[in-house]
């Protein structure tokens, strides 16, 4: 009886690390993470899926909470309080150049992916144009001038500049 009560109490010890494992990584990352990236950092054996239900119902009704986005787990704002930190996000967010490369290397480019990722990180007024083979962007900064460049299976180039002539930010063609 005293030996099970000491493997209860060794698998809580052992879960509530990991439970504190995930939840350190999760706040740390920029980017949502798979159960694979969160298994490489906990005990062998570790049940990714039940110790994110365990993180989601903890934070079930906090400022934070846990979020799945596809097969990915990240941390976000509550819905109902994101309105007291847009002004913010809005300021101090900047176009991922890793969200653009991920995009690149996944085979997953397409318009909608790319003005995601400037959604993402707060840069409205975004031009594309393109299809799942490349997609040109440009949009005007958040300092000032213009972001564009294009992602392609091939390559990601982003660069900075000046508003172009016609007041839009994609580079004109032929010129």
């Amino acid at each position: 009886m005293a030996e099970e009560t000491l493997d209860e109490v060794e698998h809580y010890e052992i879960a509530e690390r990991n439970l504190r494992i995930a939840e350190a990584l999760l706040f740390a990352s920029a980017e949502p993470l798979s159960s694979g990236d969160l298994a490489t950092y906990l005990s062998e054996g570790a049940d990714v899926p039940a110790l994110m239900a365990v993180l989601e119902e903890r934070y079930a009704g906090r400022g934070v909470t846990l979020v799945r986005r596809g097969d990915k787990w990240a941390f976000r704002t509550a819905e109902d309080l994101g309105f007291l930190l847009r002004r913010e996000e809005q300021e101090t967010r900047a176009l991922s150049r890793a969200a653009l490369e991920t995009l690149r290397t996944s085979g997953t480019i397409s318009v909608e992916a790319v003005e995601d990722a400037f959604a993402d990180a707060g840069i409205a007024g975004i031009q594309t144009i393109g299809d799942e083979r490349a997609v040109a962007f440009g949009a005007a900064a958040p300092e000032g001038g213009c972001i564009f460049g294009e992602v392609s299976a091939d390559v990601l180039t982003v660069e900075i500049g000046g508003i172009i002539m016609d007041g839009g930010c994609l580079p004109a063609v032929g010129h």
